[in-house]
């Protein structure tokens, strides 16, 4: 007979001890900020020109403009582009 396997997620997130000294610091106004980590996200680093077909296939394949300038991020559905450095 079989062993039972355990379904148990035992992965623990990065900044799970920090939850909440993030809530403390969330600022309530017209201008708040709040912290918030979103766990577990899969992300690539891809390097490429924007005017090229590498960067055209990216975005038909993505369903989202890659951003047009550097610290702009676009999004569209699940997926979220952001260019981090020149």
């Amino acid at each position: 007979m079989a062993e039972p396997r355990l379904t148990i997620d035992a992965r623990v997130s990065p900044l799970a001890h920090s939850e909440e000294r993030m809530r403390a610091v969330t600022v309530s106004s017209d201008r708040g900020v709040t912290l918030a980590e979103r766990p577990f996200l899969t992300m690539v680093n891809v390097r490429v020109d924007r005017a090229s077909e590498a960067a055209d296939r990216i975005e038909k394949t993505l369903g989202v403009p890659l951003p047009a300038q550097c610290g702009r991020t676009t999004a569209s559905g699940s997926h979220t582009v952001l260019w981090l450095v020149l």
